[in-house]
Formats: C-alpha cells, sequence, structure tokens
C-alpha cells in the first residue's frame, strides 16, 4: 500500500488543500461535489537548482483531466546581494588564512605592532650596544628565551619578515578574489570566481 497526495480545488480551479490518501483503502471520488470541489492526484516534480545563487517558488497548478501538476519557477538570487554575501566569504577566509600564521586577540595584536615599532627604533638607533630599557618587548623575549638582547630583535625581525610574505601572499589573492566577484557579470560567474580562489600555502 501506498500513501498517495492528492490537491482539492474549488469551483474556480483555486487550491484548497492536499492530503495524504492511503491508495489501497481509499481514493476521493473522481468527478465534482456539490459544491464544486474536485480532487486530483498530485505530481510534484521539482526541477533542481543551484540553491547558492537562485531561488525556486512553487508557482501555481497545471490540471488535467486526473493530475494536477504543481509549477515552479526558477530565478536567479538578486546578483549586488549575492555579490556582497561572496565578497565577505572572501574577507572572512582571508582572516582564517592569517590566523594560520599568528596569535589571534587584541593583546596579541598591540604586542606585534610594539614590536615592528622596535625594529624600526633599532634600525634608526646608533647606540652599540642598545640599551635593554628602549626594547621593553625585546628585553624581555632576550630574558625568556635566556639569549642576548641582538639575538632576540634578530627572532622578531625573521618572522616579521616571513609574517610579510605570507601576508602580501594573502592580500594578493584577497584583493583578485574581490576584483573577480565584481566583476562577473552573473551568479554563476560570482560562484566560479569563489571556487577558484587559491589560498597561499608556504609550505
Amino acid at each position: 500500500m501506498a500513501l498517495i497526495r492528492y490537491a482539492l480545488f474549488d469551483a474556480n480551479d483555486a487550491f484548497v488543500r492536499d492530503q495524504l490518501f492511503d491508495d489501497g483503502q481509499y481514493v476521493p471520488p473522481a468527478g465534482v461535489n456539490a459544491k464544486g470541489n474536485y480532487w486530483r492526484r498530485v505530481v510534484d516534480t521539482p526541477p533542481s537548482f543551484d540553491d547558492d545563487i537562485e531561488t525556486r517558488a512553487a508557482t501555481g497548478w497545471t490540471i488535467g483531466e486526473t493530475t494536477a501538476t504543481r509549477t515552479y519557477s526558477v530565478a536567479a538570487k538578486n546578483l549586488a546581494a549575492l555579490k556582497a554575501s561572496y565578497a565577505a566569504r572572501v574577507k572572512a577566509d582571508a582572516e582564517a588564512e592569517r590566523a594560520r600564521y599568528i596569535t589571534a586577540g587584541s593583546g596579541k595584536a598591540l604586542e606585534y605592532r610594539e614590536k615592528v615599532s622596535e625594529l624600526a627604533a633599532w634600525a634608526a638607533d646608533p647606540a652599540d650596544p642598545k640599551d635593554p630599557a628602549g626594547y621593553p618587548l625585546f628585553a624581555a623575549e632576550a630574558t625568556g628565551l635566556g639569549i642576548t638582547l641582538a639575538a632576540a630583535r634578530a627572532r622578531v625581525a625573521t618572522a616579521y619578515g616571513q609574517w610579510k610574505a605570507i601576508g602580501a601572499a594573502i592580500l594578493a589573492v584577497e584583493m583578485a578574489a574581490g576584483k573577480a566577484i565584481e566583476d562577473a557579470a552573473d551568479g554563476a560567474g560570482v560562484k566560479a570566481a569563489y571556487a577558484a580562489i587559491a589560498w597561499p600555502d608556504p609550505e
């Protein structure tokens, strides 16, 4: 036994409701009842669509002698909104890529900025040897690792150089992806531009 869906329509062919019937026990009567209502077996085969870039909606019925076929429309999503959504995804992805190489957190970000500031100050400082008081973060790293102030500065310079290289590569991909999305002529182009992104892998 199978459950079969039927739809009830009124005298003006307007949809009233649908209901499942056990085909082996009861089938709605054929023909029109006293109110002008009638049943039709439902044929519902939604068309395929790409949920990322399209919308699908039921629009009505095509009524035959024994069946009622549900009709659908498939439409492209608003292109401007789609581009904005994918552009936001690119920015979030880029930030996630950056997080692979740096420690997250506002305090850590401030520490990174201060270390870069100390690198610049070191380059402009003619004193030799340097006064640790002028480089508190280098000094803290030197003390913590049991190395010299110059060695601590060298560690920071190396790490900063590596970060600049990977950071620049991530930025280049982010900017190119954003432009490709903005330049896309339709939703399929937007989706293809996003799918084509290849983030850098220094390993």
